[in-house]
């Protein structure tokens, strides 16, 4: 028979076990773990209305934001720096890869729509060199002065890591634009995060954003700086955060301004790589005009389509082609004017293809 105290001992080894079986383990963001190009990935907005305690830090976390309420969905697109506007060629020999976001940035004295970001993404960060965008209808880059690293690779929990970035815009008829950034960043937590998507093991970086713009118009410089706060929750594979939220000082309180997290769109699956092999897929002409538009496929095993805009939004029901199909015809004739993606799956392949619809 045991001895009282051997008994003790032993339990209390048996409950550290277990204890320290249900606690989260660390984990490690690498540059694997992060979009490049070919990767599409769905994303929902969410309402910043809410209780929100981003507070919570430390090790074995447990982050619920289950009750988040959709407000919308979007798409993060990441191709070759060289497939995007050629009057973005300066940005294209400092980037690696670029994300096509589809997101505005509006003033009192411009909009910048359709901003792609440029990355250089290696083993050591992934960092922000340019930005682009079209204002009313012109395509403008800017590279940064230096790099903005959102990531310093690989992550771990208690890293932490800064940069002092900016860039400038010249605005045609307008004047100039010029922002400045400082982030300071720190990997403050780890542990369980649940959204409506799902539960993953994440990493929480935490970074601070003192973003000094300057909008030069008629000759006069209208400054304002800002404190924001971007808080990522990094999941092994899956490409972007899972959830991001940002948050500005209003009234002396922590306001949240912005929520993301990765969604599926109707059913599609999420994150997708484009492999290296991939079926040969044409839509033509890419310029579309009179509502003519064919899908021509390399390999006719079948496939299904789904026709978005450049935000990721569905604006046709899916389409199938039968196996023995290589050549079918788009009903694209309702659609307006502008951009839009083709996006083809065939088996666990998901091909994009952009085309046009002219007026």
């Amino acid at each position: 028979m045991l001895h009282s105290n051997s008994m003790k001992r032993i339990y209390i080894l048996l409950s550290a076990f277990f204890l320290f079986s249900a606690a989260h383990a660390q984990i490690t963001i690498t540059v694997d773990d992060l979009a490049t190009e070919g990767d599409v990935i769905y994303f929902s907005n969410a309402t910043p209305l809410g209780e929100f305690d981003l507070t919570a830090d430390g090790p074995d976390q447990v982050w619920d934001y289950s009750w988040l309420d959709q407000t919308g969905q979007d798409s993060s697109v990441w191709v070759d720096p060289f497939e995007t506007n050629p009057a973005y060629f300066l940005l294209w020999f400092g980037s690696s890869v670029a994300e096509e976001t589809g997101q505005t940035f509006s003033s009192d004295f411009f909009s910048l729509e359709d901003i792609y970001n440029f990355y250089d993404r290696n083993e050591g960060e992934l960092s922000i060199t340019g930005i682009a965008g079209t204002v009313t209808g012109i395509p403008l880059p800017a590279s940064f002065d230096d790099a903005d690293v959102l990531y310093e690779l690989p992550l771990n929990y208690n890293d932490s890591y800064s940069s002092a970035s900016g860039f400038a815009f010249s605005l045609p008829g307008i004047g100039s634009w010029s922002e400045s950034r400082d982030r300071s960043c720190l990997v403050d937590g780890y542990g369980e995060v649940t959204t409506p998507y799902g539960t993953f093991d994440a990493l929480r970086v935490n970074c601070e954003l003192l973003v000094t713009d300057v909008v030069e118009y008629s000759g006069i410089e209208f400054p304002i700086s800002y404190t924001t706060r971007e808080y990522r929750w990094m999941a092994p594979g899956m490409k972007i955060p899972v959830l991001f939220i940002s948050s500005q000082e209003i009234l002396g309180f922590e306001t949240v301004t912005n929520i993301q997290y990765i969604d599926s769109l109707d059913g599609a699956p999420v994150g997708i790589q484009l492999p290296t092999a991939v079926p040969e897929i044409l839509v033509t002409p890419t310029l579309v005009q009179q509502g003519l538009c064919q899908l021509q496929l390399g390999d006719p095993v079948g496939a299904d389509v789904i026709i978005t805009d450049l935000q990721g939004k569905q604006v046709l029901e899916n389409i199938h082609v039968a196996p023995g199909q290589s050549v079918s015809a788009l009903p694209v004739g309702g659609l307006h004017a502008g951009w839009y993606w083709c996006m083809v799956k065939q088996g666990e392949h998901l091909v994009s293809r952009p085309f046009l619809i002219a007026e």
